[in-house]
């Protein structure tokens, strides 16, 4: 990894687990966190483009890939958030 990227685990509701890196300009830390230490865990959220809503569920684009196939996921609803204009 280059220092301006980071490693992202997403938790998806069913319990599993999708990784990725990402750039530090695609990460919002959550409010009292920050990627200042690179081996800390920090929540955050993860800037994607959302590609189709289907129901209850959105399908995005991650920033890259994820380490176990595309960079799409299907998740549900509640896990996008709209901020001045972008999806995290």
């Amino acid at each position: 990894m280059f220092a301006n990227e980071v490693f992202i685990v997403v938790e998806m509701p069913d319990g599993q687990t999708v990784t990725s890196v990402a750039d530090k300009s695609e990460i919002s830390p959550r409010r009292g966190n920050s990627l200042t230490s690179p081996l800390k865990n920090v929540e955050a959220d993860v800037q994607v483009v959302v590609i189709e809503r289907v129901k209850d569920k959105v399908l995005v684009d991650l920033p890259r890939e994820t380490f176990s196939g595309g960079n799409r996921l299907l998740v549900p609803e509640s896990m996008i958030q709209y901020r001045n204009g972008a999806h995290t």
